[in-house]
C-alpha cells in the first residue's frame, strides 16, 4: 500500500475499504506470514504478547543517533549480539522492513493479529522504527481494524508524527483509542518532549528511578501484569538504562 496524496486526502474511505478488505480477507496464516517477511515475533519470555520488528540499520534517526556517546541508541540492542552477527538474522529483519511496500502488507498484519492478540497487547517495532508517513498510516489503520488489542509504538520519527498530526488536525486522520504512541528521548538523562501533539504519549530513558518507570528490572526482566507502555494515561513512561 504506497502513499500518495489521492490515499492520505481520501483517508477515510481507505480505512473503511480496508477494515472490509480485513472483514472479508481470504489470507492464509502462511500467505500473510511471507507477506509481511516472515510474521509476527513470538512472546520471548519479557514480552505479554506478540510483536513485529524491522531493521534497525534502517531507522532514519536512530541510525544517526547510534554514533553519537550518549545517546539511547548508542547502546541500541538490535544493531550487536546475535542481531549483528548472524546473516540469516540481519536479512530476516531486512526482509521485513522491505516488505513494507507490499500492497497486502496491512492486511495481512491485521489478519494475524486478530488470530494471535485479540484481547491482548501487540508492540510495533520492538527492533527498527517507522520509515514513512504512510508506514504509519498504515500502523493507525492496523489498529483501526483490531480494536480488541492494544497498540504500543514506540518511536522516535518526530518529523513524521507531525506530518501525521497535520492532518489529525485537519480532521482527514483519526488516531483510534487502542493506539499509544510515544515519541522517545534521544538521550540518557533527558527529559520527556515537550511540544507533541496531544495524541502522543513520551517515553525516557535514566540511570535510575524515576516516576512511572518499567518495573521489568525488578521482575526479573519480564512486564508481568504491568502494561505502562500500552497505557495512554500513563503520559511518560521511564526505562533505566541497562
Amino acid at each position: 500500500m504506497t502513499t500518495n496524496n489521492n490515499n492520505t486526502i481520501n483517508f477515510p474511505l481507505r480505512l473503511s475499504l480496508f477494515i472490509e478488505s480485513v472483514n472479508n480477507s481470504t489470507l492464509n496464516v502462511k500467505t500473510c506470514k511471507a507477506i509481511t517477511g516472515g510474521g509476527l515475533g513470538k512472546n520471548n519470555g519479557k514480552m505479554p504478547g506478540r510483536t513485529y520488528g524491522i531493521s534497525a540499520w534502517r531507522c532514519k534517526t536512530g541510525s544517526k543517533l547510534a554514533k553519537i556517546a550518549g545517546s539511547v541508541c548508542s547502546a541500541c540492542y538490535a544493531m550487536k549480539g546475535n542481531y549483528k552477527k548472524y546473516k540469516n538474522v540481519r536479512d530476516g529483519f531486512i526482509k521485513r522492513a522491505d516488505s513494507l511496500t507490499h500492497p497486502l502488507w496491512a492486511e495481512a498484519m491485521a489478519v494475524q493479529i486478530r488470530r494471535y492478540s485479540t484481547g491482548k497487547v501487540f508492540r510495533w517495532h520492538d527492533t527498527g522504527d517507522i520509515q514513512t508517513l504512510d508506514h504509519l498510516l498504515m500502523v493507525v489503520m492496523v489498529a483501526h481494524a483490531t480494536p480488541k488489542t492494544r497498540h504500543w509504538i514506540p518511536t522516535r520519527e518526530i518529523a513524521i508524527i507531525k506530518q501525521l498530526d497535520r492532518l489529525v488536525k485537519a480532521g482527514r486522520v483519526t488516531i483510534p483509542s487502542n493506539l499509544c504512541v510515544r515519541v522517545s528521548s534521544h538521550f540518557v538523562g533527558q527529559k520527556p518532549w515537550r511540544t507533541l501533539p496531544e495524541w502522543c504519549n513520551t517515553s525516557t530513558v535514566s540511570w535510575d528511578d524515576a516516576p512511572d518507570t518499567c518495573p521489568a528490572p525488578q521482575q526479573d526482566g519480564k512486564c508481568l501484569d504491568c502494561r505502562k507502555c500500552w497505557d495512554k494515561t500513563v503520559k511518560n513512561t521511564n526505562y533505566i538504562q541497562h
